[in-house]
């Protein structure tokens, strides 16, 4: 895979997260989800950011860039 290739996936990946979120979002709004979807859906969130941050940190350590 090229390095536009793997950033193009990463910003997609991305997109479909925040596409996710707001949908949970609006679901939650309109009373939708049970309180043990609603853990579900915020624990695979959560598990995803937490994964991606870790991977971000990661590389920006390799790369000497500071870490946010």
């Amino acid at each position: 895979m090229t390095p536009v290739e793997i950033l193009a996936l990463i910003q997609s990946a991305r997109s479909l997260l925040d596409l996710g979120i707001s949908q949970y979002r609006l679901a939650e709004q309109e009373g939708r989800l049970t309180d043990e979807q609603r853990a579900a859906i915020l624990e695979a969130a959560d598990l995803t950011d937490d994964r991606v941050d870790a991977v971000v940190a990661a590389a920006r350590q390799r790369l000497g860039l500071s870490v946010n």
